[in-house]
Formats: C-alpha cells, sequence, structure tokens
C-alpha cells in the first residue's frame, strides 16, 4: 500500500476538522465576564487588548487583522494558521485578565487552550511563545529546534524557530537572512568548533561562502561566480538552505557539549580522587 501523504492524512481526520470548528466556536461564546459585561475571546480581545498589542496598530480592528489572514480549511498551514491566531487571541486576553482582576473568564476559555493544544499534538507541532514580542508560533515539533532555541543567544533563539516555521517555505530571502546571522555567530566559534568536528565546519563555512550566501555566487563575471549553484533552481536551492541549517543546528548542539564535557570530567576527577 502507497504510504499517504500529511494533506491525505488530515483530509480524512475529521476529528482535528472538528476540534478547528470548535476552536472557532469557542472563540466566540461567552467566556470573559466581571459580572455585569459578558465577551467572547474576540470580543474581549477587540474591546480591550488589541490595539495595545505590539501588531494591532497595524489594523482597523480586529476582524481587520482577521480577515486580511484570508483562513480557510484548504489544507494543513490554514489548520496551524488558525490555531496559531487564536492561540495568539487567547495569550493577549489572558494576559490581560492576570493584571486585572476585575474580569474573570470561564470554564470554557480554559477548553479553548486545551482543544488548541491537542490539535497541534495530532499534528506533530507546539507553540513557542517569545514574551519579549508578544508573538506565539506554531511549529513542528523537533526536539532538536527546541534545544538549540534554550542554548542560542537571545537575540538569534527567535531565529532558531521561525526558520523552522512553515510560512518560511519557499522563501528564498528570508531563509538566507537568518542564515548569514548563524554565520555571524558561528565565526567566531569556529575555531572551537574546528577542534569539536572540523568536517562540519567545513561543510557549513563552504556552504556559506559558495551558496549564494555570503557572496553572490550567482552572477556571471562576478568574482564569486559559481556556474554550479548559477543554474540551481530556486528549489534545490533552498533544500541546500535546509541542509545547512541542519548542520548550523548540529554545530550548536556540538558546541554545547564542550562545556559539558569539560563539566562531567571535573566531576569524574572529583569522585575519582573521593574513591581513592
Amino acid at each position: 500500500m502507497a504510504r499517504k501523504n500529511i494533506f491525505e492524512i488530515i483530509a480524512e481526520n475529521n476529528d482535528i476538522e472538528d476540534d478547528i470548528k470548535r476552536i472557532d466556536k469557542l472563540s466566540k461564546m461567552l467566556s470573559i465576564s466581571n459580572g455585569i459585561e459578558n465577551y467572547s475571546l474576540v470580543e474581549f480581545v477587540d474591546e480591550y487588548c488589541f490595539k495595545n498589542w505590539s501588531y494591532g496598530k497595524y489594523f482597523i480592528d480586529l476582524q481587520d487583522f482577521i480577515d486580511t489572514l484570508g483562513l480557510n480549511f484548504s489544507d494543513i498551514n490554514d489548520y496551524l494558521n488558525r490555531v496559531e491566531l487564536f492561540y495568539n487571541l487567547w495569550k493577549i486576553a489572558d494576559k490581560y485578565l492576570n493584571e486585572d482582576s476585575e474580569y474573570k473568564y470561564y470554564n470554557n476559555f480554559t477548553t479553548l487552550h486545551d482543544i488548541m493544544f491537542k490539535v497541534l499534538a495530532q499534528l506533530n507541532h507546539k507553540i513557542y511563545y517569545d514574551e519579549k514580542e508578544e508573538k506565539a508560533l506554531v511549529i513542528e515539533d523537533k526536539p532538536e529546534v527546541t534545544s538549540v532555541a534554550e542554548i542560542v543567544d537571545d537575540n538569534l533563539s527567535m531565529d532558531v524557530i521561525r526558520y523552522n516555521h512553515h510560512s518560511l517555505k519557499g522563501d528564498i530571502e528570508k531563509k538566507k537572512t537568518i542564515l548569514l546571522k548563524f554565520a555571524n555567530d558561528l565565526e567566531s566559534k569556529r575555531k572551537l568548533l574546528d577542534q569539536k568536528d572540523k568536517d562540519l565546519a567545513t561543510n557549513i563555512f563552504s556552504l556559506l561562502n559558495n551558496m549564494n550566501l555570503r557572496h553572490n555566487n550567482c552572477t556571471e563575471g562576478d568574482k564569486c561566480y559559481n556556474e554550479v549553484v548559477a543554474q540551481m533552481t530556486d528549489e534545490e536551492l533552498e533544500n541546500w538552505y535546509d541542509e545547512l541549517y541542519q548542520m548550523i543546528l548540529l554545530a550548536y548542539l556540538e558546541l554545547d557539549n564542550i562545556d559539558r564535557n569539560r563539566r562531567v570530567e571535573e566531576l569524574r576527577k572529583r569522585y575519582s580522587k573521593k574513591g581513592k
């Protein structure tokens, strides 16, 4: 039997579509009240929170924001975008409710949260929330991505997440920008990476220097012109960028392990002395 692709599986899984419809329904049900005024999640965010949100100032109101997204049920990305939208709204409202004790929420407010996480778990995705940027992103649940996001500098952690976000599929320029930020950071660590895994370091910096990232490798006549790279399709180039991203994740994990090994070695010396 031929393997079904993820879109075919989603199309056949009515439970997920039903849950998405529940999310829509719960977002419009009364769930927040101060005993006098009652609001749905959408109404509450629109009335009290939207304009104070980092991204709300660019739109007339919440409905304008939702309409601009143009969400429907055509494929898996629409499911993910819909959950991402409502989780952001939920998070905005939750923050407001924690700061203002006048308003309380009903059980269906918590139920909405739980269903969103259930849908994401079924789709092998998770929520990553950035407090500083007031933004929630839905990303594929890859342990290595989460691990690297936790160990890199704060100014790079969201880039580790963003590269893995489904909206960047096909967006070579945005992927290129993120890879160059990693390149600048890894340059200062290259000597350590060479010592740990020379082949990995060589391959990473070879791709950075020859895949139209750091240099113009695609314009004939340029001193860095590379015919092989210039003749690649956008799809081929993006595939190599994705491979480079995976190698960069591995490089950060390798670098993190240097310090871990050092600490283990120090511990071994301590208990070896005690053993004597």
